[in-house]
């Protein structure tokens, strides 16, 4: 393989694991594709020092997220809220919920380039 052709094959690769969660939440926006955003936006601040939400708790877990990026403590208060409404709600799935995470996770964790 030359040079290019392998440039955007590794270019590929890194874009569907980047955002291809992002494409299945609009192929299927249910409680399952929401579940795994906030995966990802975990895994993202496990990276970045703030320990995993099934150990701290989802209130520690958001506090941490504000502690690492204070200028997210508004959006991490609002992250709380759609977790709790997706996760222990009976509530109807709510498609701005998702849409809120999708942005949440744009912003914040899908690129190395995006800074939080």
């Amino acid at each position: 393989l030359s040079i290019p052709v392998l440039a955007v094959l590794m270019s590929a690769i890194w874009a569907i694991r980047r955002f291809g969660i992002l494409l299945l939440a609009a192929l299927r926006p249910d409680r399952s594709s929401a579940t795994k955003i906030v995966t990802k936006i975990a895994a993202s601040y496990h990276r970045r020092g703030v320990g995993w939400p099934d150990t701290l708790g989802w209130v520690r877990w958001t506090e941490g997220i504000s502690a690492a990026a204070p200028q997210l403590q508004t959006r991490a208060r609002r992250l709380l809220t759609v977790i709790q409404r997706l996760m222990y709600s009976d509530q109807v799935f709510r498609k701005r919920d998702l849409e809120f995470l999708e942005a949440f996770y744009l912003s914040c964790c899908a690129g190395s380039m995006i800074s939080p």
